[in-house]
């Protein structure tokens, strides 16, 4: 699933939900303009935050790590994730 449907999916929720993004904020405990980053794709939440996402909207997310890369200053993962 690509990252933008996930995304629609968990809009469409909040709006089916009727949930607003401060409120959503509150649920997940971050700033409401990070929400509104996230739904207009203009930032990417970490794993973290798309589950507290996720789960204060009540939708499931499976997150499954794919990669793992390791340099001599930082690890990097990426995951592959799937929204039911």
């Amino acid at each position: 699933m690509q990252y933008s449907d996930m995304i629609t999916i968990l809009v469409n929720q909040r709006k089916k939900l009727k949930i607003t993004q401060e409120e959503l904020s509150d649920l997940i405990g971050c700033d409401r303009t990070l929400i509104t980053k996230w739904e207009r794709q203009q930032a990417i939440p970490n794993v973290m935050n798309f589950m507290s996402w996720s789960n204060a909207l009540q939708k499931e997310i499976q997150i499954k790590e794919i990669r793992q890369t390791n340099t001599s200053r930082e690890e990097s993962r990426l995951y592959e994730l799937q929204c039911e």
